[in-house]
């Protein structure tokens, strides 16, 4: 039996040139993409949490910086400091098997519907079928979906450096640029990303925390190393420490 594509009611057939194919069911993605990482106790970041705060209404709070100062941390804080005030946050961790437009489309869709259950009913049985994804088809369909969210979204998304993937680089930038004010996007990375950052700053839509805001103050090192399980060490040389959160 031959298998039609997304609104065509054609054969399906090879993708078209400019299309992906969905690769990955619904239900083969670990449920654990969509929860924050459980870990050690971690020191309290409220300096950092006031500072997101105040920029909640931003389009894309985007925290970057090598592996060990703790994005995954503070974006896990603020993720439960939203959701403990009753605010809609939904979270995406990403690994090098999401980077295919189809699968990483498809996690997008399966960390909204955790606070949001109707998000992506036009385009979910298109990529749970297999058929390509058309690039234009997808980001069209992306926004139409965000357009019809009712009350503001904050997505955490962690680890994006390992989306490379120019075409995904492409379908986040159009939803930034495009997307309505109900989607706001907090992305961790080591790389600085590939996305309209400069027009962003410019509209005033973008928080920017970099490895010297992560740093710790004199009184977060040593509230790390007062944790029974990290050893003692003279208050002078915490005081004088930059120390990395992980």
């Amino acid at each position: 039996m031959n298998r039609t594509g997304p609104g065509t009611g054609r054969p399906m057939g090879p993708p078209p040139p400019g299309s992906r194919r969905a690769a990955t069911p619904a239900a083969a993605l670990l449920q654990t993409k969509f929860h924050p990482p459980q870990g050690a106790a971690v020191v309290p970041r409220p300096r950092l949490i006031d500072l997101m705060e105040r920029s909640r209404d931003r389009k894309l709070a985007l925290v970057t910086a090598p592996a060990g100062y703790g994005k995954t941390t503070l974006l896990s804080q603020w993720r439960d400091r939203l959701a403990g005030a009753g605010h809609r946050a939904a979270w995406l961790s990403l690994d090098s098997d999401d980077n295919d437009l189809g699968r990483f489309a498809l996690c997008l869709i399966e960390a909204i519907r955790a606070v949001a259950p109707a998000f992506g009913a036009a385009i979910r049985p298109s990529l749970l079928s297999g058929a390509p994804a058309s690039i234009e088809w997808l980001s069209t369909a992306l926004l139409q979906e965000v357009t019809q969210l009712n009350d503001d979204i904050h997505l955490f998304i962690d680890d994006y450096q390992v989306m490379t993937d120019p075409v995904i680089a492409k379908i986040m930038s159009e939803t930034l640029r495009r997307s309505g004010p109900q989607l706001h996007l907090v992305i961790a990375s080591r790389d600085v990303p590939f996305l309209p950052l400069a027009r962003l700053r410019m509209l005033g839509q973008l928080l920017e925390i970099t490895w010297e805001e992560l740093r710790f103050s004199a009184a977060e090192t040593a509230i790390y190393f007062s944790s029974p399980d990290r050893p003692e060490i003279p208050r002078a040389v915490a005081d004088g420490l930059n120390a990395k959160p992980e």
